[in-house]
């Protein structure tokens, strides 16, 4: 029986697949890209919103019973809302041009380097990559995804200030708009995304330079 993604996706959260992250997603509110699985081998992504004529738009999913989903990223961007709390990026390549596997020496270097931050949430990704989450104290206001891109750049750029550690030839794609995957490998498993490191604060607005948004924030 074909329904829509929502409702496909509510039903995996309501069946405890995944982790809280994933339990606790509302693909209706934040932008976001599945992969889905067909059952004669092909594959697909369908993403969310769309915007076909310069407006934002929904973009829902009729889902069929020949399909399954095996991977969800987000940006963590609310565009119904336009407004962003929460950041994230992932550490998953090296300047040597792997991908989707860091070396153990440089996972030892970015966890000691991030270990002191006190808002830096921390996951491993199967052991073989990382995930930086950060919580902002407000909502900021965006309106586009090209602000939710400039938001992590921002954050990215006083995460680098703050440990000394340089991302930039440890991220696979940085243009690449779904930056967090939060469902997905060794078949949905609880343990895929490890926390490594609690953030015990949020990030103050202050400490981002935010020259870039106009008018500056917005809180919800």
């Amino acid at each position: 029986m074909s329904k829509s993604f929502y409702r496909y996706l509510k039903g995996l959260q309501q069946e405890g697949e995944g982790d809280e992250r994933f339990r606790s997603f509302v693909p209706e509110n934040y932008e976001f890209k599945a992969h889905f699985e067909e059952d004669n081998g092909e594959s697909f992504d369908y993403h969310s919103p769309v915007r076909p004529s310069g407006t934002y738009t929904d973009n829902d999913l009729v889902v069929c019973n020949h399909i399954t989903l095996t991977q969800l990223w987000t940006t963590y961007w609310d565009w119904r809302d336009q407004s962003q709390q929460i950041v994230g990026f992932e550490i998953n390549g090296d300047p040597e041009g792997n991908h989707s596997r860091v070396s153990q020496d440089v996972l030892t270097r970015i966890d000691s380097s991030l270990k002191s931050v006190p808002w830096l949430e921390i996951r491993s990704v199967e052991g073989n990559w990382r995930q930086v989450i950060v919580h902002l104290e407000e909502p900021v206001r965006v309106t586009s995804r090209e602000e939710s891109a400039a938001l992590r750049v921002a954050v990215m750029s006083l995460v680098s200030q703050e440990t000394g550690f340089e991302f930039d030839d440890y991220l696979k794609e940085l243009e690449e708009d779904y930056q967090v995957q939060i469902y997905g490998f060794l078949d949905t498993d609880k343990d895929a995304f490890q926390v490594l490191k609690q953030a015990t604060v949020t990030l103050p607005l202050t400490e981002l330079s935010l020259e870039w948004l106009a008018p500056a924030l917005v809180t919800t």
